[in-house]
């Protein structure tokens, strides 16, 4: 039996009296870069030429800049200056950074939680972070009960000195993006590798969020 731990506040005693578990959304993390990857353009130039080829984006462009002979002349305005634009937006892309990175921690925040345990129940920064100064407790629990099995399960985080590299390039669904996404939910910067974090990815959706799911385990909160 392998044991892991989790590090309670006063909701530890929920996790003894109701057998309930805290999971968390992405954006509730101590850490802000957790679930934003560092991104990138492989092919910028190909990335701007898609983007001015998609009507939507046409039109906030000319919304934030109405051409005074209407739409249609702005699109022919586009088409004759294309390259000219191209380079400009290309120019442009590191100013959409902070925002991309924004957009993947609210998506992930609204579609999972994150069950967050330990290898560790005696490890002093553990307590003095999550156990509100020493005066909360640490709960153990058998990693082979079934609810940890649930999806992927409980894994191992792994702890890496830079963040995983997000190609905005890529096409979605692509093999590259599942092997992102995979990757960049179970990373986190090594300065936190004292935590010997296990983590498990609950779709909010999930029965599991619901009580009475499994014998003898009520479910998780």
């Amino acid at each position: 039996m392998q044991t892991v731990y989790k590090f309670c506040r006063k909701y530890g005693l929920e996790v003894l009296s109701h057998l309930k578990l805290k999971v968390t959304p992405p954006n509730q993390f101590n850490d802000p870069f957790e679930f934003t990857p560092n991104i990138y353009w492989s092919d910028p130039v190909g990335y701007v030429n898609h983007k001015l080829e998609n009507e939507s984006v046409l039109k906030d462009l000319y919304d934030n800049d109405p051409h005074p002979s209407g739409f249609e002349a702005f699109l022919k305005l586009v088409k004759t200056d294309q390259a000219k634009l191209i380079e400009q937006f290309v120019r442009l892309l590191p100013d959409e950074v902070p925002e991309l990175e924004k957009e993947f921690l609210d998506r992930f925040s609204k579609e999972v939680g994150v069950l967050c345990m330990s290898g560790l129940r005696d490890a002093i920064l553990m307590w003095g972070h999550y156990c509100d100064k020493p005066r909360g407790l640490v709960v153990g629990f058998d990693k082979s009960c079934p609810v940890f099995q649930q999806g992927k399960g409980l894994r191992p985080v792994h702890y890496v000195k830079q963040r995983v590299l997000y190609d905005a390039c890529w096409n979605n669904p692509s093999p590259e993006m599942t092997h992102f996404t995979d990757g960049s939910i179970v990373s986190k910067n090594a300065d936190w590798t004292y935590e010997n974090e296990f983590r498990q990815i609950l779709e909010l959706s999930s029965p599991l969020l619901e009580k009475k799911v499994l014998p003898g385990f009520s479910g998780v909160f």
